[in-house]
């Protein structure tokens, strides 16, 4: 299944050829979720990254829908 990403922050620096207006296709296994989300784009759970797909904020363990579009944002870190 394919899914439409938004990275925010500096997380496209993880994607080749990333497109900041259009996003990305990015493919997943059916039934694929955040997990398998943070695997294909190279991202660390460790990063804090918040995953809103159509509006809402996904869980770890949450599975994506076939052609949603998914926004990644990186978590701000400072003080």
């Amino acid at each position: 299944m394919q899914v439409n990403v938004k990275l925010f922050g500096r997380l496209s620096e993880n994607v080749l050829d990333y497109d900041s207006d259009k996003g990305a296709l990015i493919e997943l296994p059916d039934g694929g979720g955040v997990d398998e989300l943070f695997g294909a784009l190279h991202i660390s759970k460790s990063q804090g990254c918040v995953v809103v797909m159509d509006g809402h904020i996904m869980g770890p363990d949450d599975k994506l829908k076939e052609n949603a579009s998914v926004d990644v944002l990186e978590a701000i870190q400072g003080g």
